[in-house]
C-alpha cells in the first residue's frame, strides 16, 4: 500500500500503516475468537488526531497479548465508538460479520482507512503550528503549560524530541524566566524534570512579586495607599 500523500516529510511515517505493524502478522483467527479478547482503548473520532495515539495503543495491546494482524482486524470495530464506529466499513473477510464482503480486507487496509479519515495532513500541519506558537497564557502555571505542550506533541504523532519540547517550553515563557531556563537547560534533564524546575522558578518569582505588591514588613506602604495623619 502506498504512503498517504503528505506535504510535510515529518508526518509521512505516521501516515503509513507499516508504522503500526504487529509483531505477530501471519496467523489468522475467526471473529468469535477475536471478540473474546475484549476491548482495548476506545477511539470515538471526536478529536481526529487522537487516532495516532489510539493506533499505537492498539498495536501495543495486541503485541502484549500475542494477537496477530488477522485477529486484530476483527478487534478494530469493537474498539471504536461514536463517529468512528459509525463511519468505518463494517464488512470483514471470511467472518460472520457483514456477509464476508472485503470492504476491510486486511489489517493494513483498516489502518489506512483510519489514517486517511482522521489523520489527514492538513490537520497534522495545524497541530504542529499550534505547538510551535504555544506560549504561557494568563493564569496558567508552567506545569499546566508543559502538559499542554506534551498533548500537542502527541497530536502531532510525537514527531518532536524531548529537546524540541524543552526549547518550545523556553520560547513560550515570560522573558524574565526565559534566560534562566535557557541557561539551566541541561541534556541530563528529561522534559518532565526540566518543566518541574521551571515551574518552581515561576512560583518563586510570583511569590516575590506578590510580596513586593503587598509591601514587606517595615517597608514602604502598599502602592496607592494614602496616609491619613502625621
Amino acid at each position: 500500500m502506498a504512503v498517504l500523500e503528505c506535504p510535510d516529510d515529518r508526518f509521512a511515517g505516521f501516515l503509513f500503516y507499516r508504522s503500526y505493524r504487529l509483531r505477530n502478522r501471519h496467523s489468522t483467527y475467526g471473529a468469535s475468537q477475536a471478540r473474546r479478547m475484549g476491548r482495548t482503548a476506545m477511539f470515538n473520532g471526536k478529536e481526529p488526531l487522537k487516532v495516532l495515539w489510539w493506533l499505537r495503543t492498539f498495536v501495543k495491546t495486541c503485541d502484549d497479548n500475542d494477537v496477530s494482524e488477522g485477529m486484530g482486524l476483527y478487534l478494530i470495530p469493537n474498539c471504536l465508538a461514536g463517529d468512528a464506529e459509525a463511519r468505518i466499513p463494517r464488512n470483514l473477510p471470511s467472518s460472520d460479520i457483514g456477509g464476508g464482503q472485503r470492504a476491510l480486507g486486511s489489517f493494513p487496509v483498516a489502518f489506512n482507512w483510519l489514517l486517511s479519515t482522521y489523520a489527514e495532513p492538513r490537520a497534522l500541519g495545524l497541530a504542529h503550528d499550534k505547538f510551535s506558537r504555544a506560549t504561557l497564557v494568563d493564569n496558567e502555571g508552567v506545569d499546566a503549560f508543559a502538559t499542554r505542550l506534551r498533548s500537542l506533541v502527541e497530536l502531532c504523532g510525537n514527531i518532536h524530541s524531548e529537546g524540541t519540547m524543552k526549547q518550545q517550553l523556553i520560547q513560550g515563557l515570560p522573558e524574565y524566566l526565559r534566560t534562566d531556563a535557557l541557561v539551566n537547560n541541561t541534556t541530563q534533564w528529561s522534559y518532565q524534570q526540566f518543566s518541574t524546575y521551571v515551574a518552581g522558578k515561576y512560583r518563586a518569582a510570583k511569590d516575590v512579586m506578590a510580596l513586593a505588591n503587598r509591601g514587606s514588613p517595615g517597608g514602604s506602604p502598599r502602592k496607592g495607599k494614602t496616609s491619613t495623619g502625621p
